[in-house]
């Protein structure tokens, strides 16, 4: 069985007009990016601009812990939550291998995340599963990320996802964790000209809250050595955007999902779980009033202590 689990386009639009209409809001226009300080800092010079060009994030990950992260099933209706925790986990390797940041590689607790979208910013105002791609937002800029190996932290389930995703009694003991590890800002993306530069020169990572489904099986294209997702029917779905390939004629995204690796099985190139779809699509997908589509800037992660090589008699 599949989960989806996002709440739908009414609450989202409502929600994040609120949302950008706030003093300390979390949302950054594309448009007030300084694409040459950011492209220097990146990759230090100024180039900015993406064509001829591409980056997967699944490269930072395979060359950090030698495979492809891992894709855990959803076991309820936490999208919202399990998108945006593939998303952290794949920043925070990219910070690390890139800038050799001293931040522990650590995963991310999935009903933590659920919760602090669903409880402290929802209130519990959605009966049964799913959230917001808006409250998940500014429940990272306000209450951080807890990582899934702290001791005493219970493994992932459908009770304990629906537990914490309900109950703040769940979260509150947790709340000193995970204060520190913030996301702090999000652009909004509304083209696939915005997405290229977000991911391949700022190297953001995006995610896209959508009606949009697809068919499980892909289509194969072995002339570009990549598996096509085929849009189909409706998803009331989150899912994360791993990689951009801006090289060919056929400029391209990939999609990841969070059914688990057994889902969208057969990719030419990425991980399983996932399928590519093309530049033209997307830009028609983003522009839906029904969609929304956010990249996170930067991942405050779990400081390491830099080494002492002080000598002691």
């Amino acid at each position: 069985m599949y989960h989806f689990g996002w709440a739908g386009p009414k609450q989202e639009n409502d929600n994040m007009d609120l949302l950008a209409s706030q003093a300390n809001s979390p949302l950054v226009d594309v448009s007030m990016l300084d694409w040459n300080a950011i492209s220097q800092e990146v990759h230090g010079n100024t180039d900015t601009n993406p064509e001829g060009k591409r980056f997967a994030f699944w490269d930072s990950v395979v060359k950090l812990t030698g495979k492809h992260l891992p894709n855990t099933n959803q076991l309820l209706g936490d999208c919202v939550a399990a998108g945006t925790e593939m998303g952290i986990e794949y920043l925070l390797a990219d910070e690390i291998v890139r800038e050799g940041d001293l931040e522990a590689y650590r995963p991310v607790y999935r009903p933590w995340i659920y919760g602090i979208g669903r409880v402290y910013i929802g209130k519990n105002r959605i009966r049964g599963d799913g959230s917001l791609l808006s409250w998940q937002m500014e429940g990272l800029k306000e209450y951080g990320v807890l990582a899934e190996d702290e001791v005493g932290i219970p493994p992932y389930s459908t009770s304990t996802g629906r537990q914490w995703g309900s109950s703040a009694a769940a979260l509150n003991p947790w709340k000193e964790k995970a204060a520190s590890q913030t996301i702090d800002e999000f652009i909004e993306i509304t083209s696939f000209a915005d997405l290229a530069k977000c991911v391949i020169i700022g190297h953001m990572f995006p995610v896209i809250a959508s009606s949009q489904g697809f068919q499980m099986e892909l289509r194969h294209d072995r002339s570009q050595n990549c598996s096509y997702f085929v849009p189909s029917g409706t998803w009331m779905h989150l899912m994360h955007i791993p990689a951009v390939d801006f090289r060919s004629k056929n400029p391209r995204l990939y999609v990841g999902n969070q059914w688990g690796y057994s889902a969208h099985r057969g990719q030419l190139d990425g991980p399983d779980g996932g399928g590519w779809v093309s530049a033209e699509f997307f830009d028609k997908w983003v522009r839906k009033s029904d969609t929304s589509c956010m990249a996170f800037k930067k991942f405050n992660a779990w400081k390491l202590k830099r080494p002492s090589f002080n000598m002691i008699d």
